[in-house]
């Protein structure tokens, strides 16, 4: 007949979490985490397309690359893939 503190210990995320933290730190210039979410960490994935090529995007990416690693971002990479 006691009343007790029920304890929670499910950490799960939804879609629709992911899709608020989204909506609240984007905007039309691209997405920007709160460092406890995301401390520096960048990836530069270029989209190629048939207006665009690999071959004409590579030169600017490897720019932004080295942008911010003068900048002090060491977590900085660039990849590329083959589909």
């Amino acid at each position: 007949g006691k009343t007790a503190i029920a304890w929670q210990t499910s950490w799960g995320l939804t879609t629709r979490t992911i899709g608020v933290m989204v909506m609240v730190h984007g905007d039309n210039t691209g997405l920007v985490l709160p460092p406890r979410i995301a401390p520096l960490q960048v990836v530069i994935v270029p989209i190629v397309s048939k207006k665009i090529t690999m071959a004409d995007i590579s030169s600017y990416c490897e720019g932004v690359l080295e942008d911010l690693i003068k900048a002090g971002v060491s977590n900085s990479k660039f990849y590329t893939f083959s589909l």
